[in-house]
């Protein structure tokens, strides 16, 4: 069984994504340049709020 990961912060999400974190509290993503997220089971303290075009 894998381990939960609990995102906690817009920095620690963006890492995760490799992303670049401009602000500590908003984060902006394009998708395309995001990698993926290993299958795991995640926890997350944020509102993440997703806008597919």
């Amino acid at each position: 069984m894998s381990q939960i990961v609990r995102l906690e912060s817009v920095y620690q999400f963006n890492t995760i994504r490799g992303q670049k974190t401009l602000h500590p509290m908003v984060t902006l993503l394009d998708q395309s340049k995001s990698k993926p997220i290993d299958p795991g089971i995640y926890l997350s303290d944020l509102y993440i709020v997703f806008l597919k075009m």
